[in-house]
């Protein structure tokens, strides 16, 4: 296992010495902003009374229909009505696209989740060397109850580096925890 010597200093600051963690899935992390965070901000989170989008069979299915159609599950329908509409109705185009809507859906969310699922590699992360995470005892009981805190220039910073599309992505990455 990887073997880590937190260093905690004469002002109650933790650094932590820069260190790999080998094999993190890291994709699993990134799957999961998209579909349950940014996918909710970019495409509706359900405060106008629409189902939250939330997943990728969501987007794929009002891509084909339309952003109501996810309320009741009709994407397929809508889908092979504007088809009919481009194609004729009837045609051999439209009732192939629409039968093979619900494949569509499925295959295009499963290959864009188990493609990002499948991110993963060496992680290399510690505190910068110059930016010692600090620790506050705000009840006075000589044990620490919050490693960083809310505003900006209190909070931990990570130094981390891993490999993305074969290049090396640093993010800035700040945190703060509670006891």
């Amino acid at each position: 296992g990887v073997q880590i010597m937190p260093v905690i200093d004469e002002q109650s600051r933790l650094s932590v010495p820069s260190h790999v963690v080998p094999g993190f899935a890291y994709g699993i992390l990134v799957n999961f902003l998209l579909e349950k965070k940014v996918l909710p901000l970019l495409f509706g989170d359900g405060s106008d009374g629409l189902p939250k989008v939330d997943s990728y069979e969501k987007i794929v299915g009002m891509t084909l229909g339309n952003k109501q159609c996810i309320q009741n599950q009709s994407c397929c329908a809508v889908f092979e009505q504007k088809m009919n509409a481009q194609f004729g109705q009837g045609s051999l185009i439209a009732q192939g696209l629409g039968l093979y809507c619900d494949t569509i859906i499925s295959n295009a969310s499963n290959w864009l989740r188990n493609n990002l699922i499948g991110i993963d590699g060496d992680l290399t992360v510690g505190t910068p060397d110059d930016l010692a995470c600090p620790a506050f005892d705000y009840t006075g009981d000589r044990a620490v109850d919050n490693l960083g805190a809310t505003p900006v220039p209190e909070q931990c910073h990570w130094d981390m580096t891993w490999q993305l599309s074969g290049e090396a992505f640093k993010p800035s990455a700040r945190w703060y925890g509670k006891k």
